[in-house]
């Protein structure tokens, strides 16, 4: 169980550090989006 207490926290930072990237890469994404939908808006 000492183990397991001490193996948690180094879960809980890789569980934060997955789920920065993925909303980082989601937000990149959807930025994207927008701005290629402005551009179109722009150009029609």
């Amino acid at each position: 169980s000492v183990v397991a207490a001490e193996d948690e926290p180094s879960q809980l930072a890789m569980l934060l550090h997955v789920a920065v990237v993925v909303a980082s890469r989601l937000a990149m994404m959807m930025v994207a989006v927008v701005v290629t939908d402005l551009a179109a808006m722009v150009v029609t």
